[in-house]
């Protein structure tokens, strides 16, 4: 495991090792998106358990934007003394830190929006949740929102933001054909779509130069013939490189859901099943570094720590992200460069079920078990 816990440089910062925690929804917070202490101390054992890079959870930029009903706000100057708590202990641990910073778009409900979900078209994501269509003024206002959302992080201490541009949520909608059926400048071509993505990437710059890290996590794929394909997906890392982005995250959207079939535009999840190969999004990530000078970090089912480290030394990407691995196991990375083998993700989405219910659990890890 020498290259997996070798120190790594972005842009000048020293990340100690080449593992990041992926951002994962808790519902931890609270219903008026406020930072609860079980946030805090959800995130000070992942810090402790020797993590290099941790992306927390998205900070949506916007009320109208909530990924759940408990999502954590970054709208408002008030979340500012809380994820500065969360920073400190980053720091405290020699961990670099990012924040998602996210829009639900037509992946929001009505139920805990409290109004009918925003989309590029007026496509809906869930055939039982209507959506607006968004106008210029209304992107417009997005871009400052997701610019504000940066700023208030690097106050808060953050070493970088993520922009999440995958698996269905607002961001990710704009750059799929599925669903961005728009004929002005922000549909049609790729460049087209990402133009929204590439405005908040300079928006950023503009506000804060290179006083902060930028990431964006896309999809390197996307479920059926319609939706994006890996050459798509190449075609937009080198539009984000261009941006300005320090960083891209290659996720996808492909993992069919049976029980999404006919009831979702994209029926389906990013995360590999049991039955589904470690290191399943891999080629994803490889075809984008390939084509790109900025690093890559790849994610998917990477939980065995020789195929993380293979991913590295085959230079299919620079970082390996892990998301459910640190969910069961926060000391993943202690635990493997000591040679003892971590608790295991059984890929049962049991978490997954809980973050739409109220708050994050897991079928493995005793203190997330639903009590």
């Amino acid at each position: 495991m020498e290259i997996l816990f070798s120190p790594f440089i972005l842009q000048g910062k020293e990340l100690k090792n080449r593992l990041v925690f992926a951002p994962t929804t808790t519902s931890f917070a609270t219903e008026k998106a406020e930072i609860t202490p079980k946030l805090v101390d959800y995130y000070r054992q992942r810090a402790e358990g020797g993590v290099g890079t941790i992306i927390m959870e998205p900070g949506v930029i916007s009320p109208r934007g909530k990924l759940t009903a408990q999502s954590m706000g970054i709208y408002s100057d008030d979340a500012i003394p809380a994820l500065s708590g969360i920073t400190k202990i980053f720091k405290d641990n020699g961990v670099t830190g990012f924040i998602q910073l996210a829009h639900s778009g037509p992946r929001g409900r009505a139920s805990f929006l409290g109004e009918m979900p925003v989309s590029p078209s007026a496509v809906p994501f869930f055939k039982d949740e209507p959506t607006c269509e968004l106008t210029k003024e209304d992107i417009d206002q997005i871009v400052k929102d997701f610019v504000a959302g940066a700023v208030r992080a690097y106050q808060a201490g953050f070493d970088g933001v993520e922009l999440h541009a995958a698996h269905g949520y607002l961001l990710s909608c704009f750059l799929s054909p599925i669903m961005n059926r728009r004929t002005d400048e922000y549909g049609g071509s790729n460049g087209n779509r990402a133009k929204i993505v590439v405005d908040i990437i300079k928006g950023i710059r503009e506000q804060l130069g290179d006083k902060i890290l930028i990431s964006v996590r896309f999809n390197g794929k996307e479920y059926g013939e319609e939706g994006l394909d890996t050459g798509d997906a190449v075609e937009l890392a080198g539009i984000f490189e261009a941006a300005g982005a320090d960083l891209l995250h290659v996720s996808a959207l492909e993992v069919e859901v049976p029980s999404l079939v006919g009831a979702a535009a994209i029926p389906a999840t990013s995360a590999p099943g049991k039955s589904h190969p470690h290191g399943y999004y891999l080629s994803y990530a490889r075809r984008v570094k390939e084509a790109v000078k900025v690093p890559v970090i790849a994610v998917g089912k990477l939980n065995n720590p020789e195929v993380a480290e293979r991913a590295v030394v085959e230079g299919d990407c620079d970082l390996v992200a892990l998301g459910r691995s640190l969910i069961v196991d926060p000391s993943w990375p202690q635990k493997v460069k000591s040679g003892i083998t971590p608790d295991q993700c059984i890929y049962c989405n049991t978490c997954f079920k809980g973050i739409a219910r109220g708050g994050l659990i897991c079928a493995v890890n005793e203190e997330l078990k639903a009590k």
